[in-house]
């Protein structure tokens, strides 16, 4: 028993020693490693993206100024480039009539497929390109100056637009749309046929991936993508919640991930009364969003500037080491 005691004892002498020696080794001297953090080179909440670039999504009933709404950010100097899968910007052309130079920041391209009806189903003429030639596009807009002239001119890389610059989708619901077109072609189905299930699924990846894209700090430019609302039923609350208009059931309430700015256009009231708002705080199941403090911005803002608020509300801060120091 004395020589099992003896032997522990001396176990413990020589872990303590050991803890010792490994101390001493990587004692530290505080006052001469650390720095005043000021001096540190690391990420501040000053220099986030958010200071500098808007990515935002913008829902709504059909006819209720989503497009309309873009009209004030050119009057404001920046430069839009429309990726436009509705053929329908002559709202944005006529508000803007009598403004040159906001019309000569507009920039766009009208993706669509030539379609037509076969056995009463509608079926693309030729191959469907729209949603192919709209990411070619992102990857270098170079298109002719008019149909059919032999000039083009070239606006560069989407991934080498800046903060002049606001990239805008219009819609995602058609953006799906020619999705589909071209997976159900890729695929060689009919288009007098159902869609199958596995071409939903192929159509709603490149939906998501382009969503991913804008989504990413690759894209240095402000996004807004402009989306119709679909209302789907929410079984466990028994209510209708007012989504983006996406391709099938489990995209649409993803759409809203993507983006940290959600708006929603609307029209309240009718008839001479009627007024288009944009709307910045949730109501009646449609889920809305600004990232800003509680009442920075108002519930409703006028059709006519409210996209251009929401921006330079958002981006109103230019941080200087300066403008840090009188915060303290």
């Amino acid at each position: 028993m004395i020589r099992a005691q003896r032997r522990l004892y001396s176990f413990g002498e020589v872990a303590l020693s050991v803890m010792l020696r490994i101390s001493h080794l990587f004692t530290l001297d505080i006052g001469k490693c650390c720095h005043d953090w000021r001096e540190m080179k690391m990420p501040q909440g000053t220099k986030h993206q958010s200071t500098k670039i808007t990515k935002l999504l913008n829902i709504g009933d059909s006819g209720s100024g989503k497009t309309g709404a873009l009209a004030c950010l050119l009057k404001g100097g920046y430069r839009l480039i429309i990726v436009d899968f509705d053929n329908g910007l002559d709202i944005l052309v006529g508000i803007l009539r009598d403004d040159k130079e906001a019309l000569d920041r507009m920039y766009f391209e009208t993706f669509t497929d030539r379609l037509k009806l076969v056995n009463q189903m509608i079926v693309p003429v030729g191959e469907p390109k729209a949603f192919v030639n709209a990411m070619n596009g992102l990857e270098r807009w170079k298109f002719r100056t008019e149909p059919g002239s032999e000039e083009y001119y070239d606006l560069g890389s989407a991934f080498d637009w800046g903060p002049d610059t606001v990239l805008v989708i219009d819609s995602l619901g058609f953006a799906g749309e020619a999705a589909l077109r071209l997976v159900r072609q890729m695929n060689g189905h009919q288009f007098d046929k159902f869609v199958a299930i596995p071409d939903w699924g192929q159509a709603m990846i490149k939906i998501e991936g382009l969503l991913q894209i804008l989504h990413s700090k690759s894209i240095k430019c402000h996004v807004i993508v402009n989306s119709h609302i679909t209302y789907i039923e929410d079984a466990i609350k028994g209510t209708q919640r007012g989504l983006p208009r996406a391709l099938g059931s489990k995209l649409p309430p993803k759409v809203g991930g993507y983006f940290n700015s959600l708006v929603r256009s609307e029209t309240i009231g009718s008839g001479k009364s009627a007024k288009r708002i944009i709307r910045t705080t949730s109501e009646s199941g449609v889920e809305l969003k600004l990232p800003v403090a509680p009442g920075t911005v108002k519930d409703e803002l006028p059709i006519s500037d409210g996209l251009l608020t929401i921006f330079k509300t958002l981006q109103r801060h230019e941080w200087t080491e300066e403008s840090s120091k009188q915060g303290e």
